[in-house]
């Protein structure tokens, strides 16, 4: 994905944002899907090594991760063919409650 492609996909997910309510997923759903396609596309570029999940691409769910102390739903997930996790990635979309979203 190239810098016109993603600043249009941004453009179409603020758009999204003004038509919904500040509390809706409808806006992540075209950035995580856009984003979540780009990286399938690249990671299974030869051979289909790769599963990817996000809101918005394919399944349209997020993916629980086992973490170190707690298990996290994480926004784009790759994961290898056992459907084991490979990569988690959270993308967010900071709009309001800037403070809590921080971290």
């Amino acid at each position: 994905m190239n810098n016109r492609a993603f600043l249009k996909t941004l453009t179409e997910s603020f758009r999204k944002y003004l038509t919904t309510s500040s509390s809706s997923n409808e806006k992540l759903k075209i950035i995580h899907g856009a984003v979540a396609s780009h990286l399938e596309q690249c990671l299974n570029d030869e051979k289909d090594e790769f599963i990817v999940r996000s809101l918005g691409f394919m399944d349209g769910k997020e993916c629980r991760i086992a973490g170190r102390y707690i298990d996290k739903a994480v926004d784009i997930a790759v994961l290898d063919k056992n459907e084991q996790p490979v990569s988690g990635m959270a993308f967010k979309f900071v709009m309001s409650n800037y403070k809590q979203n921080s971290k």
